[in-house]
């Protein structure tokens, strides 16, 4: 057999290519950040190679019945003016995931499809809503890696269409010390 041919049955016997996840995963008691129409809440993170996406992901907490729908939205740490925690401000917009609507009330796990190719650098991953009764869940990560850079555009975030470049930021509440639980699942 030649060299051609075994590479090439090797490719065809690999399998998928292997899947990544950058965010935030969990739910440690953190709380319930309430959702609002046009409401975004985003935290930074580090991504520490080429994604190309595959979905956006979120844990939602309420006591209330469905009603909200979510959108994942990821910008660039791009933007001038001074660092939030020793990172650049959202700026360019990235990624916009599919909608989800919430169909039920207590902890749910949602998942988005999401598609783009992002290039390796600090990055903001977050939501916006079109409605309030169920948010999303968070971890607490006081002095953790994270902590006091969670910030929120309140009703600046436009869920029909998140803008680009993202809303200015301060104006809106934070930082604050919880993370929220979102995280990109790419390959």
């Amino acid at each position: 057999m030649s060299f051609a041919a075994v590479v090439a049955s090797r490719r065809r016997n690999a399998g998928p290519p292997p899947t990544y996840i950058v965010g935030d995963s969990g739910l440690s008691g953190g709380g319930n950040w309430p959702a609002s129409g046009d409401r975004g809440l985003f935290a930074p993170f580090l991504l520490d190679r080429t994604a190309h996406l595959i979905s956006f992901n979120m844990r939602t907490r309420g006591a209330s019945a469905g009603g909200n729908r979510f959108k994942g939205v990821v910008y660039a740490a791009d933007a001038g003016g001074a660092p939030i925690g020793g990172v650049a401000r959202p700026g360019t917009l990235l990624a916009v995931s599919d909608q989800s609507d919430v169909i039920g009330a207590g902890a749910l796990a949602l998942q988005m499809p999401i598609s783009g190719t992002i290039a390796p650098g600090w990055i903001w991953i977050g939501y916006t809503a079109n409605g309030s009764g169920v948010g999303s869940g968070s971890e607490t990560d006081s002095g953790g890696t994270n902590a006091n850079q969670t910030i929120m555009f309140n009703g600046s975030l436009t869920f029909a269409t998140p803008p680009n470049p993202a809303p200015t930021w301060p104006g809106s509440p934070g930082p604050y010390g919880n993370v929220p639980s979102v995280w990109l699942v790419y390959s």
